[in-house]
């Protein structure tokens, strides 16, 4: 239930309100306008521009079996080549078991962390060069399988 403070003629009149000049109050609002103007001119802008993302990633990858892109840069025009993921990059799987914390050492990452880089685990630094022989390098995709996430 919503309940409204009702106030009377009396009551609103007798209340202090700080007031510019006119020609400041005028100002002010004009300014606020001219924001407000700005932000929905970039907010149309930034909406073409997801469009036209859009419209370029359906043009820029093959389509139902096509060897080549419906766009493509100057200078290349060679077939794209199929490929299984295991022949264009290295798969590797993490640990299986919980590992043993402790309240400093080795950062460990799980799912739930996975996005931030950031966790308040750690292993010893024994466990870390037993159990986990990859070591992510800067450009290497991580991608997460199972796990719970909070």
């Amino acid at each position: 239930m919503v309940l409204l403070k009702l106030y009377t003629k009396e009551a609103l009149s007798s209340f202090d309100v700080h007031l510019p000049q006119f020609k400041e109050q005028a100002k002010i609002g004009s300014f606020f306008k001219q924001l407000d103007d700005t932000i929905a001119l970039h907010q149309r802008k930034l909406d073409l521009l997801k469009e036209q993302k859009k419209g370029y990633l359906q043009k820029m990858f093959p389509k139902n079996g096509a060897k080549v892109p419906e766009l493509r840069f100057e200078g290349f025009a060679d077939d794209w080549e199929q490929r299984k993921l295991n022949e264009v990059s290295d798969i590797y799987d993490g640990t299986h078991q919980t590992p043993k914390y402790q309240d400093n050492g080795v950062m460990f990452l799980s799912v739930e962390n996975i996005k931030t880089l950031t966790s308040n685990k750690f292993i010893s630094r024994e466990a870390f060069e037993d159990e986990f022989k990859i070591r992510p390098q800067r450009g290497d995709v991580l991608m997460t399988r199972i796990g719970d996430i909070g």
